[in-house]
Parts: C-alpha cells; structure tokens; sequence
C-alpha cells in the first residue's frame, strides 16, 4: 500500500485504487496512470507531491 502512485506505477503489474474505502479504478499500472478513467484519480495525480513542497 503507497500513497505514492507514480512509484506503483512503476514497480506493481497491477494496482487499485481506492478514495473512501471504494474501489474506483483498478488494473495494469501503465494504464491507470496513462489514462484514469475517474475524475477523482485525476485530481489524485495533479496533485503535487508533499515531499516537493
């Protein structure tokens, strides 16, 4: 478990991802994080990472 999903990306074959206990999007890395499908990981992934600011 990581809150840091570009990391997943890159070392998991397959992630989930989970906001409020629900799962909203799930599969192979590559392509959860090419193109998320929920506006929800989008807003995750435009979000700057804590340990940049």
């Amino acid at each position: 478990m990581t809150h840091d999903l570009r990391l997943a990306g890159r070392i998991a074959d397959y992630l989930i991802y989970l906001e409020g206990g629900r799962i909203l999007e799930e599969g192979r890395g590559e392509e959860i994080l090419a193109r998320p499908q929920t506006a929800e990981l989008r807003r995750f992934l435009a979000e700057p990472d804590e340990k940049e600011s």
